[in-house]
């Protein structure tokens, strides 16, 4: 088995989520509050992990961007050659040379010619958060965001 990892910048990537999940109508809170509530949201639902209103995947906007320890994770059960880790910035920036490198790692030829680039649609301005929210998310993030710059220097 093969996998293929695409990473994209934790502070986007928390605030991506929380638009994900206000348009599905699953959060209600402000973006401000709701980011800052995670760590008492994620308590909640480790102790009931039954109800599906606090979710983990629905509220864990800030944690999941913490590739480090995911990615621990997954090479402690998967062999580094069978892991492909991507950034986000590069299928933008790079998209041939990027989806070469996949056909390349998959042992797949590459069709002709390669699919057009999908846009993603950005985060909508109305949930983006106060400046203050932002600086404390640029803290918190901050050794993930470095780890993850001088992994895919350049964006990817």
């Amino acid at each position: 088995m093969k996998l293929i990892v695409l990473l994209h910048d934790p502070l986007e990537r928390a605030l991506s989520a929380y638009a994900m999940e206000r348009n599905r109508n699953r959060e209600h809170w402000p973006v401000d509050r709701a980011l800052c509530l995670e760590p008492v949201r994620r308590l909640v639902t480790a102790m009931f992990p039954g109800d599906r209103t606090t979710h983990h995947l629905f509220f864990s906007y800030v944690d999941r961007g913490r590739y480090r320890r995911q990615l621990d994770t997954l090479e402690r059960h998967f062999p580094k050659e069978q892991i492909l880790l991507l950034h986000s910035e590069a299928l933008d920036r790079r998209y041939e040379e990027t989806l070469g490198s996949v056909y390349a790692f998959l042992e797949i030829s590459e069709p002709n010619p390669l699919p057009p680039p999908r846009r993603v649609r950005q985060t909508e301005r109305k949930y983006r958060p106060s400046n203050l929210t932002l600086a404390w998310l640029r803290w918190i993030l901050r050794k993930e965001r470095h780890w993850l710059r001088e992994r895919f220097p350049g964006g990817g």
